[in-house]
């Protein structure tokens, strides 16, 4: 069965959402982070060792072979530190991912409703298309008893090739789109929308501190701050274990214990300090970064919300008298060259100017829901 499968803005998004590999690739990337908070405990290898030295004698007059182990620690402090930047690394990693789902939200979403903008302006070619295409079909005899001039029936076939070209147009700015659709879906089978008017969308503003990309900027000072942290409890010293048993094979020979503990004290620390210099920059740098966002995305709302306004009136206008006018036109125009009193130049003119009425109508309603979808799911860039 090659036909078509109708799908919904929801359907189309559910597809999206379950097979767009660059989404998934930022949930694995997020996986990843989460099971990097683990590694916060990371300790080094323990050190095991055999020596044997003839000068080292037991109480049998005979040297002892000794066994023993060394384990290097941080400072307690160091692994929760890490722990912590760890964790807000993983935050970060889910701030990505809800971005580029929005981002993917919002892409495919403008595709599907630019579909459906597509579709409404064929369907408005195809009702004028019947009028000319019966216009042209009726001139020939016209012409043929004198009705009317050479001149009326060139320019109504001339006028009904028009039509067609720019319906040719239409679909192949409609093929385009599904394509790119199809892209951001990455799903291969053919599909369809449903044939409906072009919806009026409304427009949902989020606060700037639900947007993921500030959270991930929030997450980011938060994790720079963690990692400061870090490097600062990275000043204080190592801590060092040690266990050995000594003995030899001989008659007599006893087991001889022992343990050492150790601190590792950085004598030379301005490599260290100078990392705890450039982490109070970076935490700094993220700071400012955070304000400049905010700023950025308050006038951005504002810009989207200034424009939104523009297309509303142009949208009321249709509402409130364009659409009657436009109805209007095409029956008063169609009634008086039925009856003599207008000749096919002004049929022609009247025709234009309720298409005028139309098309604008379409027009301005898709550019207002080009931006309610911009709105509603903005992210600005990190």
């Amino acid at each position: 069965d090659t036909r078509a499968e109708e799908l919904s803005i929801n359907e189309v998004l559910e597809v999206a959402y379950r097979n767009n590999g660059e989404l998934e690739a930022y949930r694995l990337m997020a996986e990843e982070s989460n099971a990097l908070i683990r590694t916060a405990f990371s300790i080094d290898k323990t050190t095991l060792y055999y020596s044997y030295d003839e000068n080292n004698i037991a109480s049998n007059d005979y040297p002892i072979g000794v066994f023993g182990g060394v384990q290097r620690f941080d400072f307690p402090t160091v692994y929760f530190a890490q722990k912590k930047a760890n964790t807000l690394a993983y935050n970060m990693a889910l701030n990505q991912l809800e971005r580029k789902r929005r981002e993917l939200t919002r892409e495919v979403s403008k595709a599907y409703y630019t579909l459906a903008y597509l579709e409404n302006k064929q369907k408005l070619y195809e009702k004028v298309d019947s009028i000319y295409t019966r216009f042209s079909l009726a001139s020939e005899t016209s012409y043929e008893h004198g009705a009317i001039t050479y001149l009326e029936l060139l320019n109504a076939k001339s006028k009904h090739q028009e039509i067609l070209m720019i319906q040719n147009q239409v679909k192949y700015d409609t093929k385009v789109t599904y394509e790119r659709l199809s892209t951001l879906m990455q799903f291969d089978s053919l599909f369809t929308i449903p044939d409906e008017n072009l919806q009026k969308l409304m427009p949902e503003v989020d606060s700037v501190g639900a947007d993921p990309g500030l959270l991930y900027l929030q997450n980011a000072g938060l994790k720079q701050h963690a990692e400061l942290k870090v490097e600062k409890n990275l000043l204080l010293p190592e801590l060092t274990l040690g266990y050995f048993n000594g003995t030899n094979k001989y008659e007599g020979a006893e087991n001889y214990q022992g343990f050492e503990v150790g601190l590792g004290v950085p004598l030379f620390f301005s490599e260290q300090r100078a990392k705890v210099k450039a982490k109070q920059f970076a935490m700094e740098a993220t700071a400012n970064l955070q304000s400049s966002y905010i700023r950025n995305y308050k006038n951005r709302v504002s810009e989207l919300m200034n424009g939104l306004a523009k297309y509303q009136d142009a949208i009321l206008y249709y509402e409130q008298s364009g659409n009657e006018l436009a109805s209007e036109l095409i029956r008063s125009s169609l009634k008086s060259y039925a009856a003599g009193e207008i000749d096919f130049f002004r049929l022609a003119l009247s025709l234009d100017r309720a298409m005028e009425v139309e098309l604008a109508y379409l027009e301005n309603l898709n550019m207002y829901n080009q931006q309610v979808l911009e709105i509603n799911y903005m992210t600005l860039e990190n």
